[in-house]
């Protein structure tokens, strides 16, 4: 079971455009209305997979009524614990370039009680060793702090956070007895700001330094992503001995990049939730490639949370991994 925990979670508003003018009016075209936040976009995805999959995520009641059409709609399987916080709102203009311009709204932090039932509704549904847990996303402003510890505290196997800052820091100290398969997944961006707060100077470092400096503060495995120049993966061997590969495609694809993460991130809990508690180096490999082929896939879709498994086979054969 793959169960996808979105902390703040969005309706999703997606359109065409031909080209940004700042200052001037537009007129938008092909708008798509959807349950967004990027657990529920691993979610979908690890559906389209035909992985066995749950979105867990706080709705309030003037979205709860498009929320539950679009994921029946789709066929994700979900847990919606009512909030009385408006579900915030997210606009994604894709230009004839392929470039996305997004605007999110913040959200707000939907209180104490709502956060115990995301807890309990995340623990009912991971019970077992192979399950993961993925946490994923932003949390709302005023978010209690520790509550992504909480969160991830509820997996009983794999736990993957596709968080950033504080949020993940404080979590990489709990890795271990408590957090003992814990998966960072931020993009390059993401892993820079990370480690600077935690007071290492990351400056203009290299996704594969990130990578492996995020292993040294506690990760089981670092997984970084840096766009169209694919990911880099470190962990560490069963004798405790480090090693990283790299995964890209050949050749960029173009389109809107908004979802490719999500859809990495579900390649992820998709193959570790049938590993080992040491994978070997081949099954890390095969994540990685398959994780690229999907988030490439990603791309190509015009919404987030869409991926033709077509695209993905596709586009395997032309995924580069190398290791070292």
């Amino acid at each position: 079971m793959i169960v996808a925990l979105t902390p703040n979670p969005a309706v999703d508003v997606t359109a065409r455009l031909g080209q940004v003018r700042v200052g001037e009016t537009h007129r938008l075209s092909d708008l798509t209305t959807r349950a967004g936040g990027k657990g529920v976009n691993t979610a979908a995805v690890a559906t389209a997979m035909g992985r066995d999959a749950i979105a867990v995520l706080h709705v309030g009641s003037e979205s709860r009524a498009t929320v539950e059409h679009d994921l029946g709609r789709r066929g994700i399987r979900a847990t919606l614990i009512d909030s009385l916080v408006p579900t915030r709102r997210s606009l994604a203009v894709v230009d004839d370039d392929g470039e996305a311009t997004v605007f999110n709204e913040e959200g707000a932090d939907p209180g104490a009680d709502v956060w115990d039932e995301v807890v309990a509704a995340a623990s009912r549904s991971c019970s077992r060793a192979q399950d993961v847990l993925v946490v994923s996303g932003s949390l709302p402003p005023g978010a209690p702090p520790g509550i992504v510890n909480r969160l991830a505290r509820a997996g009983a196997g794999t736990v993957v956070l596709d968080t950033r800052g504080e949020d993940l820091i404080a979590a990489l100290g709990e890795s271990g007895a408590a957090l003992p398969r814990l998966v960072a997944k931020p993009n390059l961006a993401e892993a820079r700001e990370t480690l600077s707060a935690a007071g290492v100077a990351a400056g203009s470092q290299d996704a594969l330094w990130c990578a492996c400096s995020l292993l040294d503060l506690g990760a089981w495995c670092a997984v970084v992503s840096d766009g169209p120049r694919g990911l880099v993966l470190a962990t560490r061997d069963e004798g405790g001995s480090p090693f990283a590969l790299s995964a890209r495609l050949r050749e960029p694809v173009t389109g809107n990049p908004t979802g490719a993460g999500d859809a990495l991130t579900a390649a992820l809990a998709a193959h570790l939730g049938q590993a080992g508690t040491s994978p070997e180096p081949q099954l890390w490999e095969e994540a990685a490639r398959v994780g690229v082929a999907w988030s490439a896939a990603a791309v190509i879709q015009p919404v987030a949370g869409e991926v033709d498994p077509a695209d993905v086979e596709h586009l395997l054969p032309a995924v580069v991994v190398e290791t070292g």
